[in-house]
């Protein structure tokens, strides 16, 4: 979540940073999504929107999950069955309202 004043590019960074140790700044990203995302704290009075970039760095970095991100890891990303395949084999799920997110990282990718 965005921090009062603070960009949504900036705690996309401070998030990462703070629950993976990776720390993004000086890169610059590609926003392919900003909206409402269907969320279960969604009300009537109030809503999740988010922005998701991707960000193509020169080499891999090592992250590690802190924070609320204790089982942070990297995943195979290059079909979004495959990705739901590796994650369900780790015996966990993708949330739902990721799958447009990561559709639409791999339909910027297929463009590139």
């Amino acid at each position: 979540m965005a921090d009062p004043g603070e960009t949504a590019p900036a705690a996309l960074v401070r998030e990462l940073r703070e629950e993976t140790g990776v720390d993004l700044h000086g890169h610059t990203p590609t926003v392919i999504s900003r909206g409402y995302v269907d969320d279960p704290r969604n009300s009537d009075h109030a809503w999740i929107c988010t922005t998701a970039a991707l960000y193509r760095l020169p080499h891999t970095v090592l992250a590690t999950g802190a924070d609320d991100a204790l089982a942070a890891a990297w995943w195979p990303f290059t079909t979004l069955a495959a990705l739901t395949s590796a994650v369900e084999k780790a015996g966990m799920q993708l949330y739902a309202a990721h799958l447009p997110l990561f559709t639409a990282a791999l339909d910027h990718l297929d463009q590139a």
